[in-house]
C-alpha cells in the first residue's frame, strides 16, 4: 500500500462537513480505503456506507457500528 498521509482529512474538516446538519445523517464514502474518513464521520454520528473494491484495504479497515 502507498503512503496516503496527505489525503487523510483532519477532524476539523470532518466537523465542518456536518456542521449545522440535523440527524439522521447518511454519507457514502466511495473508495473508502481503510475507512479513515468513514470513521471520522461515524464518530460524529453519521451512518456511513463505505465502498472499497480493494480486498486488502477492506481487510485493514477497523469496524464501527455506524459503518
Amino acid at each position: 500500500m502507498q503512503n496516503t498521509d496527505r489525503a487523510i482529512p483532519s477532524p476539523p474538516v470532518t466537523a465542518s462537513l456536518t456542521e449545522g446538519l440535523k440527524p439522521p445523517l447518511v454519507a457514502a464514502d466511495i473508495g473508502a480505503g481503510t475507512g479513515i474518513s468513514s470513521h471520522l464521520l461515524a464518530e460524529r454520528g453519521v451512518r456511513v456506507l463505505a465502498i472499497e473494491p480493494n480486498v486488502k484495504m477492506r481487510q485493514a479497515a477497523l469496524p464501527h457500528p455506524l459503518i
